[in-house]
């Protein structure tokens, strides 16, 4: 069997024959499966029964609704990701996302290199490597690279991200 300790779970086991199914290692995640009724393997798939490793360095870029460099890791339609997206984004020097914001999606931005300035609502604020900013749904938002070198980010959507969810303040 091949477990996660920290993470308190397992990945699929091949019994004789082939047949692989999600084993859960823990008493008190055995107990929540049975409290939530997970009878079938369709059912348990959402315990994650492989893993799946997404290679930043082979991900491609495309440019989003609001103009930012992003290289996809992890979204619903081609990963198990369900409910959330994670991406990196890349704001280059001297520019800038254009104003917008999400109805629908909450966002979560990691800084991991580089400076920039960031709108959030009416408030701004210097952002550096090392900084986290949450955006809830609804919430106007902007990113300006200040610096002279890249400004990358991760960012978390839930739900995952679309262009559809994205609306555009034309500022």
């Amino acid at each position: 069997m091949n477990c996660f300790p920290s993470l308190r779970r397992c990945t699929r086991v091949e019994p004789p024959g082939g047949q692989g199914v999600p084993v859960l290692q823990q008493a008190g995640w055995a107990a929540s499966v049975s409290r939530a009724g997970v009878d079938s393997r369709q059912d348990a798939q959402w315990f994650n029964p492989f893993m799946e490793i997404v290679q930043l360095s082979e991900r491609e870029s495309f440019v989003t609704a609001d103009g930012s460099h992003i290289r996809e890791l992890a979204a619903p339609g081609w990963t198990q990701a369900r409910n959330q997206s994670l991406a990196e984004a890349t704001v280059n020097p001297g520019g800038e996302t254009a104003e917008h914001l999400h109805p629908n999606s909450e966002e979560i931005y990691y800084f991991t290199a580089g400076t920039g300035r960031m709108r959030l609502g009416a408030q701004e604020a210097d952002v550096r490597a090392g900084d986290c900013v949450v955006i809830p749904p609804g919430t106007v938002h902007k990113l300006w690279n200040t610096g002279n070198q890249p400004l990358v980010l991760m960012c978390c959507c839930a739900p995952a991200y679309s262009h559809a969810d994205t609306v555009l303040t034309g500022r």
